[in-house]
């Protein structure tokens, strides 16, 4: 795995590169990205939205093992990207990964500095 401030990350499960976004920035043909930001609205399913200061993303399909996600708490998801019948945007998550320890501020800055650059 590379390190947290990759620009995309690799599965070899699935071979997908996901890339890494705010959820304002989502572009149509995006199919796999990475977002991180703070679980809310946690429901029975243990779906629940992202909330990444810039908007709010549905994550859906919870693989079993990240199933232990706590309201408030920053995350980082990998997931494809789809649409539901209504026409609202979602994540199908294949990966969850714990980023409490980490500096979202400082994240944020660093992404709006590279969508200056690029």
């Amino acid at each position: 795995m590379e390190n947290d401030f990759s620009d995309e990350f690799e599965s070899s499960k699935t071979q997908e590169t996901y890339l890494k976004r705010l959820i304002s920035d989502i572009q149509l043909d995006d199919s796999a990205v990475q977002i991180v930001g703070y679980a809310d609205s946690i429901n029975a399913s243990d779906e629940f939205y992202l909330d990444d200061k810039n908007g709010k993303i549905h994550v859906r399909s919870i693989p079993a093992e990240f199933c232990n996600i706590k309201e408030g708490n920053l995350y980082r998801v990998f997931g494809e990207l789809s649409i539901g019948g209504d026409g609202t945007q979602y994540i199908s998550a294949h990966i969850i990964q714990d980023m409490e320890k980490m500096n979202f501020e400082l994240f944020l800055k660093s992404m709006e500095l590279l969508k200056k650059i690029t």
